[in-house]
């Protein structure tokens, strides 16, 4: 179980609460009937509602921390962001508590980089030429540089989620050179997962394989 102090929260970032994520990823080939669109978005005993599909593009920066999650983000009708999360509980069943630490569009300001920079154990103080850079692809190749990164890999996502009182699923269509997959998350802002973990009792987890975050993944498929 990992747990991590917080010292502050940026911008919209104080108001996003702490996440409950379970998530897998499963070929293409190999998605399950029952998590096709045309079968969630009926499922009214678990939703109520959904939304999809909605691309973005996101680039991921790894480092051997696997608790920590910084992404580029760029959807296709905002700014690009810098992403900062922190994986505060792991759970047996796979179950993890995430908090998002930054979220803010680029240019950041360069406190907010060096405390990027920390989380990431990047001991380069580079973090006011970041603070000029307005574009993920320049923020990677100054990045890139960094002795602690280990990969700066570029994903694809198409997204749908379903949502209901207990929490949301989410399928996403992820493309990247080395990888073509749906992940499926199950997902509740609720302190209590009970409700989210009922939600995946629910439906068919068992040829998902075990569950993986986006770090965990990339990690093992994008080496330096």
């Amino acid at each position: 179980m990992a747990q991590r102090s917080v010292n502050r929260r940026r911008n919209g970032a104080k108001d996003i609460p702490d996440t409950w994520e379970c998530r897998y990823f499963v070929d293409v080939s190999k998605l399950p009937h029952e998590f096709e669109h045309d079968r969630l978005r009926n499922e009214e005993r678990l939703f109520d509602q959904w939304e999809g599909p909605r691309h973005e593009n996101d680039v991921y920066l790894i480092t051997a921390d696997l608790d920590v999650n910084v992404k580029l983000r760029q959807p296709d009708a905002s700014e690009p962001r810098i992403k900062l999360r922190i994986c505060r509980r792991h759970e047996p069943d796979g179950f993890e508590l995430w908090r998002t630490e930054i979220d803010l569009e680029l240019p950041a300001p360069a406190d907010v980089w060096s405390e990027v920079l920390a989380a990431l154990k990047v001991v380069e103080d580079n973090a006011q030429e970041l603070s000029s850079l307005s574009e993920p692809g320049q923020v990677t190749n100054e990045l890139s540089k960094a002795e602690a990164i280990l990969s700066c890999t570029e994903m694809q996502k198409d997204r749908w989620r379903y949502s209901g009182p207990q929490g949301d699923v989410e399928v996403a269509r992820v493309t990247a050179p080395s990888l073509d997959y749906y992940s499926v998350s199950f997902e509740s802002i609720d302190p209590d997962p009970a409700g989210i973990r009922a939600i995946r009792a629910a439906l068919p987890t068992d040829n998902l394989g075990p569950p993986t975050n986006y770090v965990q993944l990339l990690s093992r498929i994008s080496p330096r």
